[in-house]
Parts: structure tokens; C-alpha cells; sequence
């Protein structure tokens, strides 16, 4: 209950930072090693918050007639006005009394919280809030839970809280978002593993589906082309076993990994392998895809199956704002090696590695293993066994 109390504050945090509503200014903080916000509307600071393990503490500068009132019908909420001090603190110690903080900002109240970590309370009514904020259109805070959780159980659990029917066609309030998605990028909205192509390739074994509708994402389901489809290279089949092979030990036993991935190709068109000029032309035509697909998916695992488009693609990353650094190389096959950096995203924490996209070029086994060891990186430092990382 702790882990996943600090991880659902965390991401409540980390939505709030990277998509504010127009009405508030957020601001980074840190107190120490404790990550934190500051909200200010035009006028003035409302509140300034930090994460404690699992728990919020934060300072209220200016607290409204029938504010505290309302605030205290949230369970797991506590205020406190200490001696001489212009300001009340608020702890927050359940993931439904995120919601006093919504109501504190002046943002719409959730009843979408994980259920096991729900509580029974009495509504509190927004009419005291006058005039009506405008309302975040944050995915985070759909009824799915955590669709984009940093840890892949959470997330896919979230995916299938999300789409109960396991409809291959997504939401409606998804579809806009994915409204003119190119052909030949193919997997699920909810994907935790990303893998990059930089071209779709031209071996086909019974045709490919070129309708619009065939390479939407999918929530929470295998994707009918990423899951299923085969080609005569054997791609798809050797893409499909390093997604089970990668996500299996981090999943329960009942769930299926390939409902988890995602593949993107820079290049919209099928074509042979590329050469060193057709890699350059995809990447710069395909990075605005790319990072769509990033923004979208917030995966946080990406396999660039391209080694000389890798570093092309790096530079592309840092030249949008999003910090980047090599972690070392590992050795993937007899004579392949790959490289591999940590990128900070808007959303959090990134692992981006390379390998040839011909199977021929890696050694599978070593290939899952590196992508295992990645993952499992990146649970550790999200289950906080290694400070300082988001």
C-alpha cells in the first residue's frame, strides 16, 4: 500500500507539472530530497506541496470561508494552523484525499481512484467555488485509474479497468488523439515497451492492411497487426518474443505482455532496408512521430532498432528540451553491441537502447536480457531503491 500510494502521488504530481490547467502557474520544488509543486493563479500562491514517502505535506497560504470544511470530508486529510503562522498545513495520506487538493486549486474532484486504495466519503460539492475553473483534460484523470503508470502492471491493470469490454476500437475521448495516426506505427495506447523502426520494410507474407482504421491503437488488447501479423523476415515474430521475454518477469501471471507494446516507424512508406541517406531523410521526417508517440504513450522502455539512426535520433530528443546521457554499452551478439542513455521526459524517466532491426544482426537471448535488466532498472528506481530518479 505504500509503493503504490507514493507512486500514485508521484504521477498525480508529475500530470499537474506537465500539463497545468490555464488557469495556474506549477512550478518544480524540491525541500531537501523531497519533490514538490508550487500552484500560484494570477493573483497569488495557493499552495505549495511536497511528497513524503507516501504521504503530501503542504502550506496553504490563504485559506477560503468553507474551504477547511470541505477539505476535512476527504478521508485521509488533516489541517493544522500552527502558532503565529499565516499559513495551514495540509497532510494528505490516501489517494482519494488527492481530490482536496483538486478541490484546493480550483480543479474538478475525481471520483477515479484505484479501488483498493478508495475510500467511502461524503461528495464534496463544487458549487463553492465560484466562478467554475476550466477543466484539465489530463489522461491521467480518466476512470481508468493510472493508464500511464510508470510500472507496467499498474499500467496495463489501468488499460483493462479502461476498455472492460477489450473493444479493439479505443474510447471516444481517445480517438481524438489519435486522429491522422500513419500507417505502419501499430500497438497499444497504454504501451510501456516501445520499440523504433526506421523503415516498415517491404516483406510481406498474405498483404498488409493499408485502411486507416487497421493501425490505430488499441487499450489494453493485442493490436491486430503488432500482435498477430507475421512477414516473411520474421520480424514481428522475433519483436512479439522480446516483448514477452522483456515483460513476463514484471507482469501477473494471467496478463499478456503483448497487449504492452508498441512499434513506431519513422518512415511511412514500404521500402527495402534503408541505406545511410534513407536513414537520415527518416529520422528528420519522423521524429515529430516520434516524440507524438512518446507524449502519447509515455512509454518508458524504447528499443531504436536502427544502430546508425540511434544517435541521430538522441539529437533529435535533446534538441526538444529533454536531457540525455549514454549509460554504457552492452554486448547484444557475437560481434553487436549496443548503447544505451537515460533521457528525462516531460513524464518522467526514459531508457532508450539500440540494436539492428534484421533479427540477424542480435542475438535474441542476449537482446531480452539487456531489455530486461532495463525494465528492471527502471521498476527499482521507480519503486524507490535508488534516490533522486523519477
Amino acid at each position: 500500500m505504500q509503493l503504490e500510494m507514493a507512486v500514485w502521488i508521484s504521477d498525480f504530481m508529475d500530470g499537474l507539472l506537465t500539463n497545468p490547467p490555464a488557469h495556474l502557474s506549477v512550478t518544480k520544488r524540491m525541500n531537501g530530497k523531497h519533490p514538490g509543486l508550487a500552484v500560484k493563479d494570477e493573483r497569488r500562491l495557493i499552495l505549495d506541496f511536497y511528497q513524503h514517502d507516501d504521504y503530501i505535506r503542504g502550506g496553504i497560504r490563504q485559506l477560503a470561508p468553507g474551504m477547511e470544511a470541505a477539505l476535512r470530508k476527504f478521508p485521509g486529510v488533516e489541517l493544522s494552523h500552527p502558532p503565529r503562522a499565516k499559513y495551514t498545513t495540509i497532510y494528505v495520506r490516501s489517494a482519494e484525499g488527492l481530490n482536496a487538493i483538486r478541490l484546493l486549486i480550483g480543479l474538478p474532484t475525481q471520483t477515479a481512484v484505484p479501488s483498493h486504495l478508495t475510500a467511502t466519503t461524503e461528495p464534496v460539492q463544487p458549487s463553492i467555488l465560484q466562478p467554475s475553473p476550466p477543466v484539465m483534460t489530463f489522461p491521467r484523470a480518466a476512470s481508468s485509474g493510472d493508464l500511464f503508470s510508470p510500472l507496467p502492471a499498474q499500467r496495463l491493470a489501468s488499460a483493462h479497468v479502461a476498455n472492460p469490454q477489450q473493444s479493439l476500437e479505443l474510447p471516444a475521448h481517445w480517438r481524438e488523439q489519435v486522429r491522422d495516426w500513419p500507417m505502419f506505427s501499430a500497438g497499444a495506447l497504454n504501451a510501456w515497451l516501445l520499440f523504433v523502426g526506421v523503415s516498415p520494410g517491404n516483406s510481406t507474407r498474405d498483404g498488409v492492411d493499408l485502411s486507416a482504421e487497421h493501425w490505430l491503437p488499441t487499450l489494453g488488447v493485442r493490436h491486430p497487426h503488432a500482435g498477430h501479423y507475421c512477414d516473411d523476415a520474421g520480424f514481428w515474430n522475433k519483436v512479439r518474443a522480446l516483448t514477452n521475454e522483456t515483460l513476463t518477469p514484471f507482469l501477473p501471471s494471467s496478463a499478456d505482455p503483448l497487449e504492452s507494446f508498441m512499434v513506431a516507424n519513422l518512415a511511412r512508406d514500404l521500402n527495402a532496408a534503408p541505406n545511410a541517406a534513407d536513414v537520415e531523410r527518416a529520422v528528420g521526417g519522423g521524429a515529430a512521430h516520434l516524440k507524438r508517440v512518446l507524449l502519447l504513450t509515455q512509454a518508458r522502455l524504447v528499443c531504436v532498432m536502427n544502430k546508425p539512426a540511434t544517435p541521430k535520433l538522441i539529437e533529435k530528443v535533446s534538441a526538444w528540451g529533454w536531457q540525455c546521457s549514454s549509460q554504457g554499452v552492452v554486448d547484444v551478439g557475437s560481434r553487436a553491441r549496443a548503447e544505451y542513455w537515460r533521457v528525462a521526459a516531460p513524464y518522467g524517466t526514459v531508457l532508450v537502447t539500440q540494436t539492428g532491426q534484421h533479427p540477424s544482426m542480435y542475438v535474441p537471448a542476449k537482446l531480452s536480457v539487456h531489455l530486461r535488466g532495463l525494465a528492471e532498472r527502471l521498476i527499482q528506481q521507480r519503486s524507490g531503491r535508488k534516490s533522486g530518479e523519477r
